[in-house]
């Protein structure tokens, strides 16, 4: 790593991380051998930055079995980039791994898009790259940093049964139930908002992680700790479930989970930022707006890019 980008990430080991056992460099196939036993080797590597790096060499061979771009009829290249989720996951998103492999990643990045200048032209292709989610720093980090921040275990959640007997004897009816239910879990540490199915179903919502909540529930489907009881939860900022004795994850409403980066360089587009609210729905109808194409009325997201007013008149 370049020491001018070191101090972008935190110290190379951190209570949390990895296999809990190998926290720090080299991770090597013989060190994870030695800290857990047998690993396979495709089993290993499938956690390592060289597999983004593998995923550009074969759209690269794609891009020349296919001849994209060597015509006027638009093709499209979708490439799945998925290391970033790995390692953090493993290691968390402010670790010294996540930022070696987004050097690594930039670095094949950079090498794909001059093979697109080379083979389709430089402004002849349009590049967007966003992601499906941010992600949780280590709760161990968290509480270094002064933040809340927690790992729940099975027996820090074992009194949950306890509540929905209690619930369940109080009421025959499983709407009042859950309504009762949804009340006195709200009062765990770990939990901050609890609502009933009925609450999400009818209710009008009263904030913004009501709604969203709302948007993540649908009958019939499992969806949390409690979903099997009517009852939906929203943990507290910074804690992770019992399924995370190491490493992080995402899936909560906060901003450090939903927030992410969306990059768009085509043809026409000034360099520059843009600092009202978007979403990753509009990368669909912005790229059909690119195309010319005007996207179904009833899909999510909109077109972000100017359009050309056409001359004066």
């Amino acid at each position: 790593m370049p020491e001018a980008f070191r101090n972008l990430a935190r110290p190379d080991s951190a209570p949390g991380e990895g296999d809990g056992v190998h926290l720090t460099f080299p991770h090597t196939l013989d060190h994870a051998r030695s800290a857990t036993g047998e690993v396979d080797f495709w089993t290993w590597w499938a956690d390592r930055p060289a597999l983004d790096e593998a995923t550009l060499q074969l759209a690269a061979r794609a891009l020349a079995a296919e001849e994209l771009g060597q015509d006027d009829a638009p093709d499209l290249l979708a490439l799945s980039l998925s290391q970033t989720d790995r390692v953090g996951h493993a290691f968390g998103p402010s670790s010294l791994e996540q930022l070696d492999n987004l050097f690594r990643l930039d670095r094949a990045l950079g090498a794909f898009l001059d093979r697109l200048d080379q083979t389709v032209g430089k402004g002849r292709y349009a590049v967007t790259l966003t992601s499906d989610h941010g992600s949780l720093v280590l709760p161990e980090v968290r509480a270094e940093q002064g933040l809340s921040g927690a790992r729940l275990t099975r027996d820090s959640v074992a009194a949950l049964q306890h509540l929905v007997n209690q619930a369940a004897a109080q009421s025959p009816d499983p709407q009042e139930r859950a309504r009762r239910l949804a009340e006195v879990v709200a009062g765990a540490s770990w939990v901050a908002r609890a609502w009933s199915h009925d609450e999400l179903s009818t209710d009008t919502p009263a904030d913004s992680f009501t709604v969203l909540q709302r948007h993540s529930y649908y009958p019939g489907r499992m969806a949390g700790l409690l979903s099997r009881a009517g009852v939906e939860i929203q943990l507290t900022e910074g804690t992770l479930t019992w399924n995370f004795p190491v490493g992080t994850t995402h899936g909560s409403p906060y901003h450090y989970d939903r927030h992410v980066p969306w990059i768009i360089q085509a043809p026409g587009v000034a360099p520059g930022t843009r600092d009202e609210a978007v979403s990753s729905t509009d990368v669909a109808p912005t790229l059909a707006g690119l195309l010319g194409l005007d996207p179904p009325d009833d899909l999510d997201g909109v077109d972000r890019l100017p359009k050309d007013p056409g001359p004066p008149s």
